[in-house]
């Protein structure tokens, strides 16, 4: 039945004076915690023995549940054509981009080559994600299960407490936009962190009452909070473009999930100042079900973000290993000739922590490292190799096998 508030009484009225019934009326009334429930309401007058109506029947259904699916498909329809059109618009551009950034020889050309390719791996990402389709997945156990990544986002001299992975609220989502979403958050943390500080994540179910729900401007009700808590900060600087890119991006995954991000600086009097700490926090809606395990028994993960050089005279083959390693996440730099990388050595910020060098090289691989590790005594470095027997990696015919050993070369110590 409707409610008797004064919108459905006016309605009542309106049919015993008309003595017209109103069907399938579609309505919406507030129920607990603030949520909508549409109805489709029916009102038929009741007529008396005089012949005129006397009363009214009103009959309702509950159709929140179809116009949220209708609502679902509708975006489904939409972002799924702008995935494809993202899809169509990445395959034509990133050949062309990589011969630019290749061939051209002004740095400025070069590097504006390297900004639009980027770009447009962000783009063939977003197709990707889009044409996914949202699963129950337990935050924590996802987190917990990213540490290794997450410990390579963060760098040396700073600790990392990740959530327990038995909790299991669960969230509707698509768990590579919520991969990418942490990523997204501790990477903007990383910029207020100063050496020897520490971040904390933590994941918890939290009931938003109506004031609460209010500063992240969401309904009330029932929701998985993901906290990152970074203690102590510094902020000396103004947020720049890259910091604010990585908040938007997640804030934008957040709202995708129907949550909301806040973002918080305790202890501070002047964010010019050093500030005690600093926590973001995520809110997405909670679904009471038992949540799909993602990747039960993962791969070994590829992804990075260090700095990688590719050293290799043929342009193709460059291009190609560049691009994959782009893919999974790295910084990467190419070189043609050894003075070429020796250049991009000095120049790059981060420093290099990884040379990839062909083996068929004029300058030769062995000497081309030595000089390479002559100005960075540090540096790692691989052979690769074009051919089956050749020395060094194989390049051609997986680049998951090279993925790996790139990530393996990363993760031994160097020396």
């Amino acid at each position: 039945m409707c409610d008797g508030g004064d919108v459905a009484r006016r309605h009542e009225r309106e049919v015993l004076q008309g003595g017209r019934p109103q069907i399938a009326r579609i309505e919406a009334t507030q129920v607990a915690a603030g949520r909508e429930q549409w109805l489709a309401v029916s009102r038929i007058p009741l007529t008396g023995s005089d012949g005129k109506p006397s009363g009214v029947i009103v009959v309702s259904e509950d159709i929140s549940d179809r116009l949220q699916a209708a609502s679902l498909l509708r975006h489904a329809e939409r972002t799924g054509a702008v995935a494809r059109l993202a899809a169509a618009m990445t395959a034509d551009l990133q050949t062309p981009l990589s011969e630019i950034e290749n061939l051209a020889t002004d740095d400025r050309i070069r590097s504006a080559a390297r900004n639009a390719n980027d770009l447009v791996r962000q783009l063939a990402a977003f197709a990707r994600r889009q044409l996914a389709d949202p699963i129950d997945v337990a935050p924590a156990s996802l987190i917990s299960r990213m540490g290794s990544l997450l410990g390579r986002v963060l760098g040396d001299g700073l600790a990392l407490d990740l959530p327990v992975e038995g909790l299991r609220s669960a969230v509707r989502v698509d768990p590579r936009q919520l991969e990418l979403m942490v990523v997204a958050i501790v990477r903007h943390v990383r910029g207020y962190m100063p050496q020897g500080s520490k971040l904390a994540i933590d994941v918890a179910p939290q009931t938003l009452g109506l004031e609460r729900s209010l500063g992240f401007g969401l309904p009330a009700g029932e929701y998985v909070r993901i906290r990152f808590l970074a203690y102590p900060v510094e902020g000396g600087a103004d947020m720049n473009e890259a910091l604010r890119a990585r908040l938007v991006l997640a804030q934008a995954i957040a709202r995708h999930g129907g949550g909301a991000l806040r973002f918080q600086r305790e202890g501070e009097s002047n964010f010019r100042s050093n500030i005690d700490s600093l926590a973001i926090e995520v809110v997405l809606p909670r679904v009471f079900s038992i949540p799909r395990m993602v990747d039960p028994t993962p791969a070994p993960d590829t992804r990075g973000v260090e700095s990688v050089l590719v050293l290799d005279d043929d342009l193709h083959l460059r291009g190609a290993v560049a691009a994959a390693l782009r893919q999974l996440g790295y910084a990467v730099q190419q070189a043609e000739h050894l003075d070429e990388a020796l250049a991009v050595q000095r120049n790059v910020r981060p420093p290099l922590a990884l040379a990839l060098i062909s083996s068929e090289l004029a300058a030769g691989s062995g000497e081309a490292a030595r000089a390479l590790q002559k100005v960075q005594p540090e540096l790692r470095v691989l052979v690769l190799s074009r051919h089956l027997g050749g020395e060094g990696v194989v390049v051609v015919g997986s680049f998951e096998a090279l993925a790996a050993r790139v990530r393996q070369a990363l993760d031994t110590r160097p020396g």
